[in-house]
C-alpha cells in the first residue's frame, strides 16, 4: 500500500508541475497576444 501510494503521489506531483509550466506560458501567450491586439486597436482608433 505505502510503496504504490508513493509512486501515484510522484506521478501526481510531476503531472501538476507539468501543468503548472505549461499553464504560466500559456498564461504568458495569452496577455502577451491580448497585449498586442490591444495596442494594435488603440492605435489603429
Amino acid at each position: 500500500m505505502g510503496v504504490g501510494e508513493e509512486k501515484q503521489v510522484g506521478r501526481m506531483r510531476e503531472m501538476r508541475e507539468v501543468r503548472g509550466m505549461r499553464g504560466m506560458r500559456e498564461m504568458r501567450g495569452m496577455r502577451e497576444m491580448r497585449g498586442m491586439r490591444g495596442m494594435r486597436g488603440m492605435r489603429e482608433k
